[in-house]
């Protein structure tokens, strides 16, 4: 409202009583939508947020690194599926998203592993197919991440599993949270 006041103050250069007064033009409605009030109270969404954000701190570094490949794998599966609807605009944001965890991926990688050098290489040859299937709009390159993904996670929750049962040491894994990422080993 005092946005308004404003407008018709400066519009007519008149006193705050003549502004009342004076028409004031009110824009065209536009075509975009009207932002809807959110279903949960934003202290159920914070509550949410600390709950996840508790349940990914204190997780095993295993099961960080399977969750991430998790998500990567049902974002490749969801850009494969808006791919072949043609719904190319959800396509590219669940491209973007698993690019975003391989990325992720690569950059908690311990260098001084020697299979780290050869996962890093793995990882960007991922994030070039998927780019390539968003420049393209092509389903086909998703479809070999997405299998490379879906053997690299089932290898690594059996290396955890034999780890767990059988007492050897478990590869190193990824963060220990995502903004811990410079101190945690390497998945190699």
């Amino acid at each position: 409202m005092s946005n308004t006041y404003s407008q018709a103050r400066s519009a007519y250069g008149k006193q705050p009583q003549a502004a009342s007064q004076a028409a004031v033009q009110v824009p065209p409605p536009t075509n975009q939508a009207v932002p809807s009030i959110p279903k949960n109270p934003p202290q159920n969404q914070s509550q949410q947020s600390k709950y996840l954000e508790n349940t990914i701190m204190t997780a095993p570094k295993e099961q960080l690194l399977l969750l991430l490949y998790n998500v990567a794998i049902k974002a490749c599966k969801e850009a494969k599926e808006t791919i072949v609807q043609k719904d190319y605009g959800q396509a590219h944001k669940h491209l973007l998203k698993a690019q975003e965890v391989l990325l992720e991926l690569m950059i908690t990688l311990d260098q001084n592993i020697p299979i780290s050098e050869h996962l890093t290489k793995l990882y960007d040859y991922f994030i070039d197919q998927l780019i390539e299937a968003n420049v393209k709009k092509d389903a086909a390159p998703v479809d070999q991440v997405l299998t490379f993904l879906i053997e690299l996670r089932d290898t690594w929750a059996e290396a955890a599993k034999k780890a767990r049962t059988g007492g050897a040491a478990v590869p190193a894994a990824t963060t220990a949270a995502p903004s811990a990422a410079s101190s945690a080993s390497a998945h190699g």
